[in-house]
């Protein structure tokens, strides 16, 4: 049986994706509630965007209904572990991404929705090495390793979630195999 984290629901499509792939790999489960992911997610997008207090409960709540859409997929998809339902997951996912960042542009400046685009990739990295960190116990030194993979391939995973359906981004053909270190052959599975 499936088991997922919750907690970086808002990063967008790729994160989604990776977070997708990465539990179906890992098998594992952190303890939060909608409202804690959301308050989590919302916190970090406070920070980072430097949200107005008008904003954060909308941001809020637009966290918390992606996050229980995401909740409900997961767990429509929990007991078949095909590459079918691996892929209609991770189909509905992103369709969920899309919408949160297309609810979040109402509520954020221009200035704001244009640093929170320009900042996926970092996003993305730190949520992938977060989930790592906790799922993998890792040191602090393999830690560090993590997150230097991680925030090289972010890119090259956004780009292929951003591509259109059924074609690989010219600029990273396997952008969903960023496991491989550094000089050696990528291969997708």
């Amino acid at each position: 049986m499936r088991k997922t984290l919750f907690p970086v629901m808002a990063i967008g499509a790729a994160g989604l994706l990776t977070l997708t792939a990465s539990l179906v790999a890992a098998q594992t489960t952190v303890p939060a509630s909608v409202t804690e992911t959301a308050k989590y997610v919302t916190d970090r997008l406070t920070t980072e965007l430097k949200l107005t207090p008008e904003q954060i409960p909308k941001v809020q709540a637009i966290n918390e209904k992606s996050t229980a859409e995401l909740e409900k997929m997961i767990e429509k998809f929990a007991a078949d572990t095909t590459a079918a339902s691996d892929a209609a997951l991770v189909q509905a996912l992103v369709q969920t991404s899309h919408s949160n960042t297309a609810q979040l542009k109402t509520v954020l400046t221009p200035e704001q929705f244009a640093m929170h685009q320009r900042n996926r990739a970092d996003r993305l990295a730190l949520n992938q090495t977060e989930i790592m960190t906790y799922t993998l116990d890792l040191s602090r030194s393999q830690i560090l390793a993590v997150e230097r993979i991680n925030s090289q391939s972010a890119p090259r995973i956004l780009a292929a979630v951003e591509a259109p359906a059924g074609s690989a981004p010219a600029a990273a053909p396997n952008a969903l195999a960023p496991w491989a270190a550094p000089g050696e052959p990528q291969t997708s599975q």
